[in-house]
């Protein structure tokens, strides 16, 4: 038997109206929140990003569940499900175990009294924005208050609806008439929305809604698609070799992270190395330290380009110190318990994709060097997905989210170890794919997927050259990616 994780209230004769935290039982030996690398809510059976994975404390007894922003949805009646993804060992390395629990659907009713279904999270267009609401009232009076990110008044306007639809096409100046389309100093507006209802009831669902007469929301948050010009992270683990007792490679090691700046700098675009730190020399509370700033970096908006190196799994990055073999070679890392050395795929929508408190904030370039980290849910986490497609794709309307072309890279295996070469080797691959990358292997035809045939086969890593690289090497959505292509405000669309 199993403790598969559930719900801990009872839905019956509740109502859902707009952000709310439902507690979740996860407990050990099968369940225990130090080891859940990602919880997924289903509703009406599919996935959805309007969910984290939060603690929130009810009667003085902190619980983990789900907050989910059920203003999102529709209103009526639904099904809601938990998909849970547990890690069962402290190892990080391609054997690390994993189990998946589900628990069963249960029927649920959703009465928002504004619900935001067509909202976009993105202002992908640089010129305008329209705000877009549903009211459960009809015959109502509206106003939309725009505030920013210093928490300035930026606009407001007035409207009448009659059926509760409610829209508003702003052109991005504020009150003085002054622009507000600068992404650098305007990353994201708040709004909020208040609601007058001018009829004498409000029947929604076949009762009358508790807020009958009018009400106000906050409205999710409006964010720029994309930055000036997006900027880089290098993160790399600082004592990857030092810990793994081949401090000979430290020195080559450091050098190659460092060098990989030159890239962005070539292009003139901002680009910040950071050294997580890594492995025994560290206390806990630095290595937890290190990686929660890492994910404050992460969420700022002028990001949008990621490479990391060290230690990775199917659903994380991270660790805390290097484990061995009996023949005492390092095999990977492992986790202490109650460890925050890590990045989850589950926090990558809760703090810095899709729910942000920045506003949404989509990455055009993510390359996670480590082992497995294309195997599991990474590549969704940072909203690239594990499919590969067109520019026609990105121009089509099954882009929802308007995101703009973009590439997620990463491994389906332990890159090195018997049959990969030398370390020194695998370094020289790393020390050169960012360089050609950058200059398009001197070819303007040249894009991503390109690039690492011509580093593999030109610098003779892995042995077997780019066939042995492709056999464990992932790209994921647009593969033709250029280095400086759709990273400025104005590329795209």
């Amino acid at each position: 038997m199993f403790h598969i994780p559930d719900w801990l209230v009872s839905f019956s004769g509740y109502t859902f109206d707009g952000p709310t935290f439902i507690p979740v039982d996860f407990s050990a030996p099968d369940a225990d929140t130090n080891y859940i690398d990602n919880v997924t809510v289903l509703i009406n059976g599919q996935p959805t990003d309007y969910a984290t994975f939060i603690p929130d404390t009810i009667d003085g007894t902190t619980y983990w569940g789900m907050g989910v922003y059920f203003d999102r949805f529709a209103n009526g009646t639904n099904t809601i499900q938990l998909i849970t993804t547990v890690r069962e060992s402290d190892t990080l390395n391609d054997q690390t175990p994993y189990m998946v629990f589900s628990n069963a659907p249960q029927t649920i009713v959703i009465g928002n009294f504004v619900t935001y279904t067509n909202w976009d999270d993105l202002i992908w267009n640089n010129t305008n924005y329209t705000f877009r609401a549903q009211s459960s009232a009809t015959n109502v009076d509206w106003e939309i208050d725009i505030y920013d990110i210093y928490g300035d008044f930026v606009n407001s306007q007035t409207g009448h609806s009659d059926d509760g639809n409610i829209s508003w096409t702003w052109d991005l100046t504020d009150y003085t008439g002054a622009s507000r389309a600068d992404s650098d100093s305007d990353p994201v507006f708040y709004p909020y929305i208040t609601i007058t209802e001018n009829s004498e009831s409000l029947v929604q669902l076949g009762s009358v809604h508790p807020d009958a007469g009018g009400g106000s929301a906050t409205m999710p948050p409006a964010a720029a698609s994309f930055p000036s010009a997006g900027g880089w992270i290098i993160a790399y683990m600082d004592n990857f070799f030092i810990d793994a007792g081949q401090s000979g490679e430290d020195d080559y090691y450091k050098g190659v992270m460092n060098n990989l700046v030159g890239g962005p700098a070539l292009w003139d675009i901002s680009v910040t190395p950071y050294a997580i730190e890594y492995g025994s020399n560290y206390a806990q509370a630095d290595r937890d330290g290190s990686w929660s700033n890492l994910v404050n970096v992460l969420s700022n908006p002028q990001y949008r380009n990621f490479y990391y190196f060290g230690h990775g799994a199917p659903d994380r990055i991270g660790g805390d110190i290097t484990t061995f073999d009996s023949s005492n070679n390092p095999t990977g890392a492992t986790e202490f318990p109650g460890s925050k050395a890590h990045l989850m795929s589950q926090d990558v929508p809760d703090k810095i994709t899709v729910n942000n408190p920045l506003g949404a904030c989509f990455y055009r370039f993510v390359f996670l060097d480590g082992c497995n980290t294309a195997n599991g849910d990474l590549p969704d986490a940072w909203g690239i997905g594990k499919a590969t497609n067109d520019l026609a794709y990105y121009n089509s309307p099954g882009n929802t989210r308007h995101l703009r072309p973009s590439a997620f890279v990463g491994w389906n295996t332990t890159p090195g170890g018997s049959g990969w070469g030398t370390q020194d080797n695998a370094l020289g691959f790393r020390s050169s794919w960012m360089g050609n990358w950058s200059v398009n292997n001197g070819n303007p035809s040249d894009g991503l997927s390109d690039i690492f045939t011509f580093t593999a086969d030109n610098y003779g890593w892995p042995p077997n050259r780019s066939p042995q690289l492709w056999s464990a090497l992932r790209v994921y959505g647009y593969r033709n990616i250029k280095f400086n292509e759709y990273n400025r405000q104005g590329d795209w669309p």
